[in-house]
């Protein structure tokens, strides 16, 4: 009998302690399946463990503004010639115009300034051909020429500014009834020294 209830006490000691190794083996596999999600903090964030990926970022860059093209600078003006001196042979000349225009002349050396020399020229041959001519009409109207038409006329500043040379067609009506043949006669005056001179007729 006593054999019997200590095998008996025996197994319970056994079956007890058999179950309490399940009971603490069941509680520990619980705390590793289901132990509590790992909350990451700032400084874990920064600092990943060894072995890890790295973490990439996508980060917008701003574009490049283009360089604006270089401003292209023209050459600067051209400054304004000094004025030339006159040589001897130019001073000769404007003398000898000063005493044939007169007032009109001072135009004359407005457009020289202006360095329109050109046009200056132009003008005073325009104005010495015109007091040429009237001067050449009232010259023939003293002779009795009944008219003359003028062909063309030329100046020759260069070798005198105060002479000039006037083609044209002569026609005198008195001659036409002594030689009709001759009722026109071509020739060619040249004022010089103050006083127009025939220099050759045809």
């Amino acid at each position: 009998m006593n054999k019997r209830v200590t095998t008996a006490i025996l197994i319970l000691c056994a079956l007890t302690t058999l179950l309490g190794c399940m009971a603490s083996t069941d509680k520990e596999v619980v705390k590793v399946d289901e132990a509590p999600p790992q909350v990451e903090t700032k400084s874990q964030e920064a600092k990943a463990p060894e072995g890890d990926a790295p973490k990439w970022r996508v980060v917008e860059l701003e574009a490049e503004k283009a360089p604006a093209p270089p401003i292209k600078k023209g050459p600067p003006p051209p400054s304004p010639a000094e004025p030339e001196r006159l040589t001897l042979e130019e001073s000769q000349r404007r003398r000898a115009l000063e005493r044939e225009l007169g007032e009109a002349v001072k135009e004359y050396w407005q457009l020289l300034e202006r360095r329109n020399v050109t046009k200056a020229v132009e003008y005073v041959e325009a104005m010495e051909r015109e007091n040429k001519q009237q001067e050449l009409y009232k010259y023939i109207a003293k002779k009795k020429v009944n008219s003359f038409d003028v062909d063309s006329t030329t100046i020759d500043f260069e070798a005198d500014p105060a002479s000039a040379t006037i083609n044209g067609i002569l026609t005198d009506f008195a001659r036409d009834s002594v030689a009709p043949d001759r009722s026109t006669v071509k020739q060619w005056w040249l004022y010089a020294e103050g006083g127009w001179k025939l220099v050759r007729e045809e």
